[in-house]
């Protein structure tokens, strides 16, 4: 099952993953699909990520990192300035 990238929020289903990286919410809480990607790539495993594939689609999960590694870049630059 693949989520249309239109999709910016579902509720979490602990089940997708091999361990609970939102070990303080409750399952069927509503987060940003940007949230749970960032979240479960910090940490990742292969089981996970490929879990992130399959529900996100490969090229919307590189987007996803692609855009966070570009912000870091960014904030790291304004503070050495």
């Amino acid at each position: 099952m693949t989520f249309d990238e239109n999709v910016k929020e579902l509720p979490l289903n602990k089940k997708w993953f091999s361990f609970d990286l939102f070990w303080s919410t409750q399952n069927g809480h509503i987060l940003k699909v940007e949230n749970i990607v960032v979240v479960y790539m910090d940490r990742s495993s292969q089981i996970n990520t490929d879990k992130l594939c399959e529900l996100f689609g490969e090229d919307r999960i590189v987007n996803i990192i692609s855009n966070c590694n570009n912000y870091v870049t960014l904030i790291r630059k304004n503070i050495n300035n």
